[in-house]
């Protein structure tokens, strides 16, 4: 399932709420844009527990400047899954191409989370992900970049 960029929340930083514990990392990569200077992404992959609820939340956002092209992209979807012991319990797609490609228009930076899973079993829980790109005229074709998983939680 993909959302739409109307389902995402777009702000600064990696808001956190009291009653819900969560683990992070960090993932950053550059990309080169043909006869363009290179994009900066950064995407932090968090698991969340609150009580025996667990969802997994991705927070991306990437530099730009004045005169990138507006389709340095012809593909930029991120999936961001929930995990226990490797295996996925809920994921969530989402296609940032536009909204990388017009920068302009947002604030360089979307968050979004899996749905919750309510569960007794305790430990082994993550976050997860994937891009999947395509840069414009770079005739390379699609590739992928899998995203280093969150620390566990318990």
């Amino acid at each position: 399932m993909v959302l739409s960029t109307a389902a995402l929340v777009v702000g600064l930083g990696t808001p956190a709420q009291a009653a819900i514990t969560q683990n992070c990392r960090s993932n950053e990569k550059s990309f080169s844009i043909p006869g363009s200077r290179d994009v900066s992404v950064t995407v932090d992959l968090c698991v969340q527990r609150d009580g025996s609820r667990y969802r997994a939340k991705a927070y991306v956002s990437w530099g730009s400047w004045a005169g990138m092209p507006s389709n340095a992209f012809d593909n930029f979807n991120v999936t961001l899954r929930l995990e226990r012991n490797d295996a996925t319990q809920k994921s969530q797609g989402v296609n940032l191409t536009s909204m990388i490609n017009h920068p302009s228009d947002y604030n360089h930076n979307v968050s979004w989370p899996t749905a919750w899973v309510t569960s007794s079993a305790r430990g082994g829980w993550s976050a997860d992900g994937v891009v999947d790109y395509d840069i414009n005229n770079d005739g390379r074709g699609g590739k992928k970049w899998d995203l280093y998983g969150s620390p566990l939680i318990t």
